[in-house]
């Protein structure tokens, strides 16, 4: 990354983070999971930083990156009570090995 790269992602960092953190902090109520969703969208433009500078919204970009991510933990927690359930359903392993 370089020099100029940097200094557009903070820029970007420090006009946006905290409106995107209440954004996710609204959506899931989850001050953690805010911060780890901002975390991981600007992780990706560090990663996509050209593609990033090259748009011509970047802050559009961001906001569309920290979408996705939020969909996809939406997805992750809806799936997640089926599994636990699931989970309920099988055979407890100790009570195989009870001692009688």
């Amino acid at each position: 990354m370089t020099p100029q790269e940097g200094a557009f992602v903070v820029e970007l960092y420090n006009k946006y983070s905290k409106k995107m953190r209440a954004q996710m902090l609204r959506q899931f109520g989850d001050a953690y999971l805010a911060d780890d969703l901002v975390e991981e969208a600007f992780l990706t433009a560090i990663v996509r930083v050209g593609e990033l500078m090259t748009h011509p919204d970047p802050e559009r970009w961001l906001y569309r990156v920290l979408l996705n991510k939020s969909m996809h933990e939406y997805r992750r927690q809806k799936q997640a009570p089926a599994e636990l359930a699931q989970l309920d359903e099988l055979p407890d392993p100790a009570a195989d090995h009870a001692v009688g």
